[in-house]
Protein backbone atom coordinates (compact mmCIF):
# COMPACT_ATOMS: atom_id res chain seq x y z
CA UNK A 1 0.00 0.00 0.00
CA UNK A 2 2.79 2.39 1.00
CA UNK A 3 4.56 1.68 -2.60
CA UNK A 4 1.24 2.76 -4.48
CA UNK A 5 0.78 5.47 -2.68
CA UNK A 6 4.85 6.85 -3.27
CA UNK A 7 4.11 5.64 -6.79
CA UNK A 8 0.96 7.66 -7.50
CA UNK A 9 2.74 10.70 -5.31
CA UNK A 10 5.76 10.59 -7.64
CA UNK A 11 3.47 10.64 -10.78
CA UNK A 12 1.26 13.79 -9.76
CA UNK A 13 4.53 15.78 -8.54
CA UNK A 14 6.35 14.96 -11.91
CA UNK A 15 3.78 16.84 -13.68
CA UNK A 16 4.63 20.27 -12.25
CA UNK A 17 7.45 22.42 -13.86
CA UNK A 18 10.53 23.45 -12.13
CA UNK A 19 12.97 26.41 -11.61
CA UNK A 20 16.49 26.28 -11.99
CA UNK A 21 18.39 29.78 -10.62
CA UNK A 22 21.93 30.23 -11.35
CA UNK A 23 24.11 30.93 -8.61
CA UNK A 24 24.51 34.76 -7.48
CA UNK A 25 20.93 36.14 -8.39
CA UNK A 26 18.90 38.02 -5.66
CA UNK A 27 15.24 36.90 -6.95
CA UNK A 28 14.11 39.74 -5.18
CA UNK A 29 15.62 42.22 -7.79
CA UNK A 30 13.89 41.34 -11.13
CA UNK A 31 16.28 43.89 -12.84
CA UNK A 32 19.09 41.88 -12.09
CA UNK A 33 18.63 38.37 -14.32
CA UNK A 34 17.16 37.19 -17.35
CA UNK A 35 14.73 34.29 -17.88
CA UNK A 36 14.74 31.52 -20.16
CA UNK A 37 11.78 29.51 -20.99
CA UNK A 38 10.64 26.18 -22.62
CA UNK A 39 7.83 26.23 -25.32
CA UNK A 40 6.43 23.06 -23.44
CA UNK A 41 2.96 21.50 -23.18
CA UNK A 42 1.67 21.13 -19.47
CA UNK A 43 -1.67 19.86 -20.08
CA UNK A 44 -1.59 16.44 -18.22
CA UNK A 45 -0.61 16.43 -14.62
CA UNK A 46 -0.54 12.87 -13.87
CA UNK A 47 -0.02 11.17 -17.09
CA UNK A 48 2.74 14.10 -18.07
CA UNK A 49 4.68 11.51 -20.80
CA UNK A 50 1.56 12.08 -22.94
CA UNK A 51 2.70 16.35 -23.40
CA UNK A 52 5.37 16.96 -25.82
CA UNK A 53 7.67 18.66 -23.01
CA UNK A 54 10.92 20.80 -23.62
CA UNK A 55 13.11 20.89 -20.45
CA UNK A 56 16.51 22.52 -20.27
CA UNK A 57 19.52 19.97 -19.69
CA UNK A 58 22.20 21.66 -18.99
CA UNK A 59 23.52 25.29 -18.22
CA UNK A 60 26.68 26.31 -19.77
CA UNK A 61 27.72 22.75 -19.13
CA UNK A 62 26.97 21.80 -16.11
CA UNK A 63 23.40 19.14 -15.73
CA UNK A 64 20.41 20.83 -14.34
CA UNK A 65 19.38 16.96 -13.29
CA UNK A 66 17.55 16.94 -9.81
CA UNK A 67 16.98 14.02 -7.71
CA UNK A 68 14.60 14.57 -5.41
CA UNK A 69 11.09 14.21 -5.21
CA UNK A 70 10.91 15.07 -9.05
CA UNK A 71 13.60 13.57 -10.63
CA UNK A 72 12.96 16.26 -13.48
CA UNK A 73 14.94 18.57 -15.89
CA UNK A 74 13.68 22.69 -15.28
CA UNK A 75 11.47 24.08 -18.32
CA UNK A 76 12.57 27.42 -16.57
CA UNK A 77 16.17 28.75 -15.80
CA UNK A 78 17.15 32.31 -14.47
CA UNK A 79 20.40 33.58 -15.87
CA UNK A 80 22.99 36.26 -15.68
CA UNK A 81 23.88 38.66 -18.28
CA UNK A 82 25.80 37.31 -20.45
CA UNK A 83 26.27 34.35 -23.45
CA UNK A 84 24.48 31.31 -21.79
CA UNK A 85 24.82 28.03 -23.65
CA UNK A 86 21.68 25.46 -22.64
CA UNK A 87 21.12 21.94 -23.99
CA UNK A 88 17.74 21.38 -23.86
CA UNK A 89 15.74 18.01 -24.43
CA UNK A 90 12.14 17.45 -26.03
CA UNK A 91 10.17 14.80 -24.74
CA UNK A 92 7.01 12.99 -25.96
CA UNK A 93 6.25 9.35 -24.92
CA UNK A 94 9.20 7.58 -25.23
CA UNK A 95 10.47 9.65 -28.20
CA UNK A 96 13.09 12.52 -27.00
CA UNK A 97 15.53 14.70 -29.43
CA UNK A 98 18.09 16.69 -27.91
CA UNK A 99 20.06 20.08 -28.96
CA UNK A 100 22.53 22.71 -27.70
CA UNK A 101 21.85 26.10 -28.48
CA UNK A 102 23.21 29.73 -27.26
CA UNK A 103 22.05 32.87 -26.31
CA UNK A 104 23.94 36.00 -25.78
CA UNK A 105 21.44 37.35 -22.58
CA UNK A 106 20.23 41.13 -21.92
CA UNK A 107 18.88 42.08 -18.70
CA UNK A 108 15.30 43.29 -19.36
CA UNK A 109 15.02 40.95 -22.07
CA UNK A 110 13.35 36.92 -21.36
CA UNK A 111 13.49 34.43 -24.02
CA UNK A 112 12.07 31.41 -24.56
CA UNK A 113 13.30 28.18 -26.20
CA UNK A 114 11.10 27.21 -29.18
CA UNK A 115 10.82 24.14 -31.24
CA UNK A 116 9.13 22.61 -34.42
CA UNK A 117 8.54 19.00 -35.04
CA UNK A 118 8.92 18.01 -38.72
CA UNK A 119 8.21 14.33 -39.80
CA UNK A 120 11.04 12.26 -37.57
CA UNK A 121 13.02 15.46 -36.32
CA UNK A 122 12.89 18.15 -34.44
CA UNK A 123 14.18 22.09 -34.90
CA UNK A 124 14.97 23.99 -31.91
CA UNK A 125 15.52 27.83 -31.47
CA UNK A 126 15.73 30.88 -28.78
CA UNK A 127 13.20 33.99 -29.47
CA UNK A 128 12.89 37.09 -27.72
CA UNK A 129 9.49 36.89 -25.87
CA UNK A 130 8.75 40.71 -26.16
CA UNK A 131 9.96 40.74 -29.89
CA UNK A 132 9.18 37.25 -31.25
CA UNK A 133 13.06 38.01 -32.72
CA UNK A 134 15.03 35.14 -33.29
CA UNK A 135 18.40 35.22 -31.28
CA UNK A 136 21.63 33.31 -30.71
CA UNK A 137 22.39 30.14 -32.38
CA UNK A 138 23.28 26.32 -32.15
CA UNK A 139 26.37 25.53 -30.17
CA UNK A 140 29.63 26.30 -31.84
CA UNK A 141 28.72 29.10 -33.53
CA UNK A 142 28.62 31.41 -30.12
CA UNK A 143 31.09 34.03 -29.80
CA UNK A 144 33.90 33.38 -27.96
CA UNK A 145 33.67 34.69 -24.76
CA UNK A 146 30.97 32.58 -22.24
CA UNK A 147 29.48 33.06 -19.29
CA UNK A 148 30.37 30.45 -17.03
Amino acid sequence: MKSALSILLLFLVSGCSSIHTQKGIDLNDKSSFVTISTDTEKNNRILSGLDKRVVITSLNGKSLFRMGWDFVYPDVVHVKEGVQTIEVRFNHMNNYADSCLWVDSKLGENYIVKKEIRDYFVMFWIENIDTGERVGGICGSEPSKKNV
